[in-house]
């Protein structure tokens, strides 16, 4: 688990590099207005910086739930939607009416936030459960 960890926490790393590279190639396939490449480009760099910690938490929360810890999982899924995700997206976006790019930001909150959790958690070593009986008995 702590290998794989590491090892996908590099690999999102290496992919939010790649994009940031070829972000402008890619817009240039595309013949979009002056403002529409802005945007675009906003959004590639935010994607970029949620993809590190969506590798990171993703694949450690499914390890987390591979070993019995659902319940964890399943709290901080809810938590980080209903508590931060929701109410943030809403205000963002029809309260304080941020650009498009801090409401995005927002949506994708979670990704990161959760990153803490998972990582304590996975840090902590309670999510190691026994999964099957003692046959020796």
């Amino acid at each position: 688990g702590r290998t794989m960890s590491v090892m996908v926490l590099l690999i999102g790393i290496m992919l939010a590099g790649l994009l940031l590279l070829l972000k402008n190639p890619l817009l240039s396939l595309y013949s979009l207005s002056d403002e529409a490449v802005l945007l675009a480009d906003h959004l590639m760099v935010i994607m970029s910086l949620v993809m590190v910690g969506m590798s990171y938490q993703m694949p450690v929360s499914a390890i987390l739930q591979g070993s019995g810890d659902v319940n964890f999982c399943a709290a901080m899924n809810l938590i980080s939607v209903w508590v931060i995700v929701l109410p943030l997206s809403f205000l963002a976006a029809f309260v304080w009416n941020l650009p498009v790019e801090l409401v995005v930001i927002a949506l994708q909150s979670d990704q990161v936030f959760k990153c803490i959790p998972v990582f304590l958690r996975f840090r902590g070593y309670r999510w190691i459960h026994k999964l099957t009986a003692d046959q020796s008995a």
